[in-house]
């Protein structure tokens, strides 16, 4: 078992804040829902020069909800109308920015700093900001944990025994983040850790949680994501069949995976940028050559966007097989479609066109082939 490449929760809430794809959603102004009212009111330590701004959290871009007017000695109270429960950030004057979680009905208290973006933020009356903190801090620990685990993995002269002290904190920290998942008893917080697990070793689980957290927040971007994710994840599961790719290659003729039933074939997802791609690619080459007489294909779909960087790769580094690409680098069409998180990633098909290994690099890969080759 293991958990995803990186720690979601606090990955996701720098992105949403510094490195949304449009920079701009901050000053997207939200529909106005239909709904109940939710209370906000509490007391800002330091007022400053500025606005107070409540901001929805979707799509991974934040979307400016409501103003809150600043009373005497920074005193605030403001009231508005939230169709369903979700993701929140208010802004204190530019200084002081913090996330909730707001569901209809809520009559919610703050203290802030205002003027410190360190600075004092409490929230009472709020059981799922509440949890969002306490996952917040769990995820934190794990990080530090896991960067520790994998330093000493590093520095360790007995690898065996590293990795085996590794895969245990891994199992402990799986352990830890469920335990988290059954107190927060499908609280729209549950879709961070159940993002970070990792769905080739917990599918089940987590798709029991999706569709739950489905049927409660249909609406919510994270939560959609989340289930197109397992659904993606299901559809490419080993034993299916490989959702078909179509794209064009370099001489702009459209190739699809399915053309090469007949063979084995190794869909190898990559790009000329990627660095562990490129380093990988001499032991794919050395593969293809030794299995290519016996049945064996590569299918190559690169994430590249700059078609002369894919061809010159292709050419430095001996890649002879098949070549496809959109050239819409993280927005092609086959991201989704296989769930991509990372590359290098490879799925190996059977004859017919099944998915037999997933992920499959250097010895691995070579013990496979020789396997069913």
């Amino acid at each position: 078992m293991k958990l995803t490449y990186s720690l979601i929760a606090t990955v996701f809430f720098s992105l949403v804040i510094a490195c949304s794809p449009n920079r701009e959603a901050s000053t997207l102004k939200a529909e106005v829902p239909q709904g109940e009212e939710v209370t906000l009111k509490g007391k800002i330590q330091n007022p400053q020069e500025g606005l107070v701004i409540l901001y929805q959290i979707n799509q991974n871009q934040k979307f400016a909800l409501d103003t809150i007017d600043v009373l005497d000695e920074g005193m605030f109270e403001a009231k508005v109308m939230l169709e369903e429960t979700g993701f929140y950030l208010i802004n204190f004057y530019e200084q002081q920015e913090k996330m909730l979680v707001l569901n209809p009905g809520d009559n919610v208290e703050i203290n802030a700093d205002g003027g410190d973006s360190e600075g004092l933020f409490e929230v009472k009356n709020s059981r799922d900001t509440d949890l969002l903190n306490e996952y917040l801090a769990l995820d934190q620990q794990l990080s530090m944990q896991m960067g520790a685990q994998r330093q000493k993995y590093m520095e360790a002269e007995d690898k065996n025994a590293a990795e085996q002290a590794y895969n245990t904190f891994i199992q402990e920290a799986i352990s830890n983040i469920k335990s988290f998942i059954e107190k927060a008893d499908n609280s729209i917080v549950t879709v961070f850790p159940a993002s970070q697990l990792n769905m080739d070793d917990d599918l089940d689980y987590i798709e029991v949680l999706a569709n739950k957290l489905y049927e409660s927040y249909p609406n919510e971007g994270m939560v959609a994501t989340l289930k197109k994710k397992v659904d993606a994840v299901k559809n490419t599961a080993i034993g299916k069949m490989a959702p078909d790719i179509s794209l064009n290659n370099l001489e702009g003729e459209k190739i699809s995976l399915s053309s090469l039933r007949g063979k084995y074939v190794l869909i190898d997802f990559w790009a000329s940028w990627c660095g562990p791609c490129r380093q990988e690619n001499p032991n794919v080459v050395r593969m293809y050559n030794k299995y290519k007489d016996k049945g064996f294909e590569i299918f190559g779909v690169s994430l590249d966007r700059d078609e002369s960087a894919w061809q010159r790769a292709i050419e430095k580094d001996g890649l002879t097989w098949v070549h496809v690409s959109d050239l819409s680098f993280w927005n092609s069409e086959v991201v989704p479609l296989y769930n991509i998180e990372g590359i290098p990633m490879t799925v190996l098909l059977d004859k017919e066109g099944k998915i037999i290994a997933k992920n499959l690099r250097g010895p691995s890969l070579e013990a496979k082939l020789e396997e069913v080759l």
